[in-house]
């Protein structure tokens, strides 16, 4: 039988719902797995009753999350003990891509057994960007605030060091992917020069002075809309507007699936999280 290649609405909503039958077979595996790995994490956890923390993200922060996690293991010196595989009989590795050029190979799914200071913590992790991506943590109960401790970690690093923030980024059905939108410089945009000055002190100028609205309770949002017939020159401005945008996050919408209204609600939720960002919305 020939595949069937889903449309990328289709695939977004896959994505953004957690109960599909994909996911059910997950949890099947997921508890034979388990069983599979139990003797193992028994021997190395012991057997008194344990404690459990976890940390959920967004379907499109799948990569984010499993580099955060493998950032904060590395630099507060956890060992890895063992691997063993989650919703897969291996564990599951994958390049991650932490900008456009650059890109660090992390585990996406799979159980690690981690030892630090005779602590020892048992951390699943699911991140590929289907459904929610989930972080646990388990280890006994007397660990509970090695646990915490692990977690808040990993939230802050992902948090403060977004690698998508300041970036220029598409929002997809897959998840989020940086692009390269373009150089163009204000001089090759033929426009008024009236119209250059105010598309520009409606985007990037007033994001730039973000501080001074705070200060006056102006609210930090601001729109335009460009209008005309094809070939007038509107993905030319938005370039131009990329261009000049240096540490502001450009967030570019995928039109596939704008129609979508979860992806509209994600692609505003993202931007929230990037901020200072201007989203671009091309019909």
């Amino acid at each position: 039988m020939d595949e069937i290649e889903l449309t990328a609405e289709e695939k977004l909503t896959v994505a953004l719902s957690d109960e599909t039958e994909e996911n059910l077979d997950q949890r099947t595996r997921h508890e034979r797995l388990s069983k599979k790995n139990e003797t193992a994490i028994i021997d190395f956890l012991g057997d008194k009753s344990r404690a459990v923390g976890e940390y959920h993200q967004s379907w499109y922060y799948g990569d984010l999350l499993a580099w955060s996690t493998q950032c904060v293991l590395k630099n507060a010196g956890w060992q890895i003990i063992n691997v063993f595989g989650y919703h897969q009989s291996k564990a599951i590795y994958s390049d991650v891509k932490v900008s456009l050029n650059d890109k660090v190979n992390c585990l996406l799914d799979g159980q690690l057994l981690i030892e630090k200071d005779g602590f020892k913590l048992l951390l699943t992790l699911d991140a590929r960007s289907r459904g929610i991506n989930c972080l646990q943590v388990e280890a006994l109960e007397s660990q509970q605030k090695n646990i915490d401790e692990l977690i808040e970690q990993v939230t802050n690093q992902l948090v403060k060091n977004n690698f998508y923030r300041s970036k220029k980024i598409c929002l997809k059905s897959g998840g989020i992917v940086f692009i390269d939108a373009g150089r163009r410089d204000w001089e090759s945009v033929i426009l008024e020069p009236s119209v250059k000055k105010e598309i520009r002190l409606n985007t990037v100028r007033f994001l730039a002075k973000l501080e001074v609205w705070q200060k006056y309770g102006i609210p930090a949002k601001r729109g335009i809309i460009l209008a005309g017939a094809p070939g007038t020159g509107k993905t030319i401005v938005c370039k131009a507007l990329a261009t000049e945008a240096e540490g502001i996050s450009c967030l570019f919408a995928d039109s596939g699936n704008l129609a979508n209204e979860g992806y509209v609600t994600c692609l505003y939720d993202v931007a929230h999280k990037i901020n200072p960002c201007i989203i671009f919305i091309e019909d």
